[in-house]
């Protein structure tokens, strides 16, 4: 079932990033194949060579690269992709992809993916709570958009709530639902 599935990753800001080393191990346990496309800002609180060390595969940063050549690299990226697993998922980039904004090559690849999307929220309680974040989940679930609601656990600031990104092993069990590798009973969509 999992030989060479290819998920693209998009990973965006959020303290959560120490949590990836878990996710992208426990995909690759599975034999999935991870291409990890990182924002700007996730670039400076996590070293793309230190994602690709844990993919085994390049990092993609940015859309308007010299190395992609003639291709275009939010299509080719997603191309053949079996899903997109957005983690974490900052409250600027729920917003962005609840309102179709594609100024990055995270963003840009999740509007042209035509593969199950799964999205991970990671962020501070209080924006978790806010009613203007709450209609953006909504928004994606209504569009078929998989969200994996945060946990609870304690942020940077020290703060405890929730917010936290859920652990490795839940997201592993949205994503093998959401590939149709389990029983989708109950899947929250």
């Amino acid at each position: 079932m999992w030989t060479n599935v290819r998920v693209v990753m998009g990973v965006s800001a959020s303290v959560a990033v120490n949590l990836l080393p878990d996710l992208i191990a426990a995909l690759r346990e599975k034999t999935a194949v991870v291409d990890a496309v990182l924002t700007a800002h996730a670039c400076k609180l996590v070293s793309p060579l230190y994602i690709a060390s844990l993919t085994g595969r390049r990092v993609y940063t940015d859309e308007f690269n010299a190395d992609a050549g003639w291709e275009v690299p939010h299509i080719t990226l997603v191309r053949d992709a079996a899903l997109f697993l957005a983690a974490p998922a900052t409250a600027n980039l729920v917003g962005k992809l609840a309102h179709g904004i594609a100024d990055d090559l995270v963003t840009t690849a999740f509007l042209a993916c035509r593969a199950p999307r799964v999205i991970c929220p990671a962020m501070h309680p209080n924006m978790w709570q806010d009613s203007i974040l709450q209609d953006n989940i909504d928004y994606l679930r209504r569009k078929r958009v998989i969200v994996i609601d945060p946990v609870f656990g304690r942020c940077a600031s020290g703060d405890e709530g929730i917010g936290a990104m859920a652990p490795a092993d839940q997201i592993l069990n949205a994503v093998e639902r959401a590939l149709g590798f389990v029983n989708n009973e109950g899947m929250d969509t």
